[in-house]
């Protein structure tokens, strides 16, 4: 519909048929960029299949009591899908922590008298895998399990002192934000809980100037400091990680817990972080992806502007809701 006809129709019929064209944008790119339809099709959605059967090994391995035989079915697939992997790709750090996990899941059961159940398995794995792998390029740590103490999950720090302290800043120094900072940021938001680990987010660092003025004309939020902007940050999903319509939300739950998780890392490494939304018409998300040449199978999560903060500034008080108007309790 061009803008002729669109003048023509009523403020509602306009707004039936925006709404329509975003979600139809929205669904056409997840159906033909996710493992909706075929779970191989690139060595990303293929990464992704292997990520998704090997943590299944890794959960029911971490359980209090372990079901023999668990997953039994998904290991099957999973030597399937390692062996087209190596045969396409070559045996990398994925494929290796897939074949550590399937020799973690063996090893658990060889003291079980298993009936034979497992004995085909075994024979498939050895003869598809095992003449083509270099298990030493990975460390033990980074398959099946990890014994931990309570004294480790319990550190003492003050994360409310840490979440209380950050405000959304929108004046920021002359000071250069060094790209090593951001990378340390980075490392620490690759903790960031992940459907199945499948850890499909992805940063765009923005450092020239003119590059950002042109990204920021897409945004209607940095209006008044944009000019002040270090570096911008523009956080996306890799969509070839998700499968079946069911996972249609998850790019979104998945970005903006990681852009999250990475304000707070910015803010406990000393920077100041404005969080900009990217509510875009599609036709200006596929403006801005080709502006800053973003993959189109990468969805928009959002951009964070960043910089060091001034010795005094003002912030808005952004006052929160009480507890009780957010918490409901189900008795």
């Amino acid at each position: 519909m061009d803008e002729n006809e669109l003048r023509l129709l009523s403020t509602e019929e306009r707004r039936k048929y925006y709404f329509e064209k975003n979600y139809r944008y929205d669904a056409n790119l997840y159906y033909r960029y996710s493992g909706t339809v075929n779970s191989k099709f690139t060595k990303e959605a293929h990464k992704s299949e292997l990520i998704f059967y090997y943590h299944k090994i890794e959960k029911g391995l971490s359980l209090k009591n372990i079901r023999p035989f668990f997953g039994v079915n998904a290991v099957d697939y999973l030597i399937d899908s390692l062996y087209q992997y190596v045969e396409k790709y070559g045996f990398d750090h994925i494929a290796g922590i897939a074949y550590g996990n399937i020799k973690k899941y063996f090893d658990f059961h060889k003291n079980l008298d298993d009936n034979g159940l497992l004995l085909p398995l075994k024979d498939k794995f050895n003869k598809l895998i095992g003449t083509k792998v270099d298990i030493n390029i990975i460390s033990e740590r980074d398959y099946g399990i990890n014994i931990i103490k309570k004294s480790d999950v319990q550190i003492e720090n003050n994360f409310k002192e840490l979440c209380f302290s950050r405000h959304t800043i929108r004046q920021f120094t002359e000071e250069n934000v060094e790209l090593e900072t951001i990378y340390k940021a980075v490392e620490i938001a690759q903790t960031t809980p992940s459907v199945c680990n499948r850890q499909a987010s992805r940063i765009h660092i923005i450092e020239d100037k003119k590059i950002m003025e042109d990204a920021l004309r897409f945004q209607n939020g940095n209006t008044g400091f944009e000019n002040d902007i270090n570096k911008l940050l523009v956080v996306t999903s890799e969509l070839n990680d998700f499968k079946t319509s069911n996972e249609r939300n998850q790019p979104y739950i998945d970005g903006g817990m990681y852009a999250m998780t990475l304000i707070y890392a910015l803010h406990s490494l000393g920077l100041g972080t404005c969080p900009l939304n990217l509510a875009l018409d599609s036709d200006l998300d596929m403006e801005l992806k080709k502006e800053i040449d973003i993959p189109e199978n990468q969805v928009l999560i959002m951009m964070i502007a960043l910089g060091h903060i001034p010795e005094k500034l003002p912030v808005a008080a952004s006052k929160k809701l009480a507890i009780e108007e957010v918490v409901r309790v189900v008795n």
